[in-house]
């Protein structure tokens, strides 16, 4: 509900609704399954980084209020998904070096 109010008040919560939800559970979702990382704060930091990242890909990209099939929200949804796991690798690299384990 709280997500979905400043949507309300703009009046864009038709075209804007799902793709808000999805991007906050992919960001969950990943922060969930690398959770071993939350004890360092370049994670956070990235994180915030690519949470912030996809306001300008939620407000700019022309969303339909049409029907989309589950199946092509799934896909970008996955593609979103893949790609904050390989930025927190590559990232993980950076900061930790080449011998750095997997989380």
């Amino acid at each position: 509900m709280l997500i979905s109010w400043p949507l309300v008040i703009l009046g864009r919560l038709d075209d804007l609704g799902l793709p808000v939800l999805n991007s906050i559970v992919v960001i969950c979702y990943a922060i969930a399954v690398k959770r071993k990382l939350a004890r360092y704060v370049w994670f956070w930091i990235t994180m915030a980084v690519l949470a912030a990242l996809h306001i300008p890909l939620i407000l700019f990209v022309p969303w339909t209020t049409r029907w989309v099939p589950a199946l092509a929200i799934a896909v970008i949804d996955s593609v979103d998904f893949i790609l904050i796991l390989a930025i927190l690798a590559v990232i993980r690299r950076l900061v930790d070096g080449p011998n750095a384990s997997e989380a």
